[in-house]
């Protein structure tokens, strides 16, 4: 499943690369891509439960995921 979303409260790279590195190490996600600038996330997960997981993760991570866009 393609994922786009939006992630508030990052204000820095350093937020990038924890956001990035989090999901990568703890949820075995391979293709993330995550701007700064348009506070955008794209990444691929493998089902809703792995979604959901995303979610928890980055709210822990002290951001808010918004604007969820899910394809097939």
């Amino acid at each position: 499943m393609n994922i786009t979303a939006k992630i508030k409260n990052m204000n820095c790279q350093h937020c990038v690369d924890k956001i990035t590195k989090s999901l990568k190490k703890t949820l075995k996600i391979k293709k993330i891509a995550l701007d700064l600038e348009t506070e955008a996330l794209n990444c691929v997960v493998k089902d809703q439960m792995q979604l959901e997981e995303l979610k928890i993760l980055i709210e822990e991570l002290g951001y808010q995921i918004q604007e969820i866009k899910i394809e097939n």
